[in-house]
């Protein structure tokens, strides 16, 4: 059997993919992740005292609202690495105004702070334990979209690998907002940005390795 006949036997049954199949597998792996890392929150840290109150404070909101906007800048484009023959081009950099905007928040609040409060501003009571926290619950949606991503066909591995950290630190850093006593601004814009890094790091380091074909 020649290469046209062997190319035209594996063909011959082969049904299209539905385009929404990415999508569905994707949302499945971070909802059941988003849940995982939500419910080892609940379960390892609890829940902030006094939540409601928290909600009054700027941080509050920007540890909501900020992870949030990471995964709806980041998901879309995760979506389309799933696919071979897409390039992400200037898209693949859609978060980093938004994380200038944060970073050049918290420096602004540092800057009109008192000297001796600037610090606490940044520092807090975990900075120690903060970064490596929302990492460790970001870990069940990583694995989770790793595994939805190597059941597709992504051919950009290591951009595929660092786009789904991205989305799992984004998801952690959400979830560990349920627990998290730092409210301060300049706080927030430092250690949830570098846990949300640290995650893309991990993801980058493990797409060659976890999707290769």
């Amino acid at each position: 059997m020649n290469t046209l006949d062997w190319i035209d036997v594996l063909a011959r049954d082969a049904a299209a993919v539905p385009r929404a199949t990415p999508q569905h597998r994707l949302g499945l792996a971070w909802l059941v992740g988003a849940a995982c890392s939500l419910v080892a929150v609940l379960l390892v840290f609890g829940v902030l005292p006094d939540g409601v109150l928290a909600l009054a404070q700027p941080g509050m909101w920007l540890k909501l609202g900020y992870p949030l906007l990471l995964l709806l800048l980041g998901g879309p484009v995760l979506r389309r690495l799933a696919v071979p023959g897409w390039r992400p081009g200037a898209l693949l950099w859609s978060a980093a105004p938004l994380t200038a905007a944060v970073w050049a928040l918290g420096l602004g609040v540092l800057w009109h702070a008192e000297a001796e409060q600037r610090n606490m501003l940044w520092m807090g009571q975990t900075w120690g334990s903060c970064t490596l926290s929302i990492a460790a619950v970001s870990l069940p949606v990583l694995g989770l979209l790793m595994l939805a991503l190597r059941s597709l066909a992504p051919t950009r591995l290591r951009v595929a690998g660092a786009l789904a950290g991205v989305v799992s630190g984004a998801t952690g850093s959400w979830a560990y907002a349920v627990y998290c006593p730092e409210l301060a601004v300049p706080f927030v814009a430092l250690w949830n940005t570098l846990a949300v890094a640290l995650m893309a790091a991990l993801g980058a380091w493990l797409g060659p390795r976890a999707l290769r074909w």
